[in-house]
């Protein structure tokens, strides 16, 4: 059985995901940093809100790694 998200494991996921991001915008040449950060919580909202199975489609190109971080 899984744990329930609460308020506090989504803004530790959240700290977890904008370290990741920062990685992955450092190792890569085209990364927009900005973008993914500006939609990150919306994208960790969804994802609680749709118990993991979110059904979205994202039109920010320049959010791209926030879908994949």
């Amino acid at each position: 059985m899984t744990k329930p998200w609460t308020i506090d494991t989504l803004e530790a996921s959240l700290v977890d995901l904008r370290m990741t991001l920062v990685r992955m915008c450092a190792d890569s040449e085209g990364a927009h940093l900005g973008g993914s950060l500006s939609v990150l919580e919306i994208l960790a909202a969804v994802h609680f809100l749709e118990n993991g199975t979110p059904s979205m489609v994202l039109s920010k190109g320049h959010a791209a790694l926030g879908l994949y971080g």
